[in-house]
């Protein structure tokens, strides 16, 4: 590793653990994930109010190419971690037949 790699890493490291002891975690907090964790129960009624909890029991809603909408059939099983996998790669716009890519398309074809 490259000396200021390893300066730069130790000062992240001693301003973090400074930040803790004054109980300033937010930054910690903000770092530990972007998703909001929720209970683990996907069973029983949705609460169509909270779109957390529409989001972990459904999950994304995805655009097909013929223009039509369709969620992840075995989403219940996914594991959060293959979850959160899958939210980043369609984030990124990684996964076939996801929104922004046809959107792109279409707005160009016009």
């Amino acid at each position: 590793m490259q000396t200021w790699r390893t300066w730069a890493l130790f000062l992240v490291v001693v301003l973090s653990l400074l930040l803790i002891a004054r109980g300033e975690d937010s930054i910690v907090e903000d770092l530990a994930g972007t998703l909001p964790e929720g209970d683990g129960n996907l069973d029983g009624p949705i609460d169509f109010t909270n779109a957390d909890d529409v989001m972990e029991k459904l999950g994304p809603v995805m655009m097909n190419a013929d223009g039509s909408m369709s969620r992840i059939a075995n989403w219940k099983e996914l594991t959060k971690r293959e979850r959160n996998t899958y939210l980043k790669k369609l984030a990124k716009g990684k996964v076939v037949g996801s929104g922004p890519k046809l959107m792109k398309k279409d707005s160009s074809e016009m």
